[in-house]
């Protein structure tokens, strides 16, 4: 038996319905999914500028190469570092820098700006990075001289 011809119009018309449908459905889907990668995209853009941000200012050079921020100079002969970051409290500690020339037990001696220097060391002397100086590295110390000798209380190798 036929279909009345007003059957079939209906019969297509829920086809087209039901196109448009999954049509829109998909559109959704789709706009859902960018916005989601839009926002994992935004998110990573916030921890790279607040993680740069950090690593400028808490004594870091760069984003791949975590180290310590020098600013360099030569006062009387001898060289004159600024350290920024790594430590506390080392604002009024004397500062020297250049290349160490021998390690023994207690210390190292370092040569640069045209002179030598005996650097001890102890227990409470910290090493940026764990990292103990050997001979040739050139190297950054902090600390206050007593007596004529100088005691590490920071120790960074560059």
């Amino acid at each position: 038996m036929a279909e009345p011809e007003d059957r079939k119009d209906e019969v297509e018309n829920k086809e087209t319905d039901r196109e448009r449908y999954n049509h829109h459905y998909w559109g959704a889907k789709l706009l859902a999914v960018c916005g989601v990668i839009f926002l994992i995209f935004i998110v990573i853009g916030v921890i790279s500028t607040v993680t740069l941000h950090y690593r400028r200012f808490n004594g870091y050079s760069g984003a791949a190469f975590p180290g310590p921020v020098m600013m360099r100079g030569y006062y009387g002969g001898q060289t004159y570092v600024r350290h920024m970051g790594f430590g506390a409290g080392n604002e009024n500690q004397q500062q020297l820098s250049g290349v160490v020339t021998a390690v023994n037990g207690n210390g190292f001696t370092i040569a640069g700006g045209g002179s030598s220097n005996t650097v001890q060391t102890n227990s409470s002397t910290q090493y940026y990075e764990s990292q103990k100086p050997v001979v040739n590295d050139t190297v950054s110390v902090y600390g206050t001289t007593n007596n004529g000798t100088f005691t590490a209380t920071e120790v960074v190798v560059e």
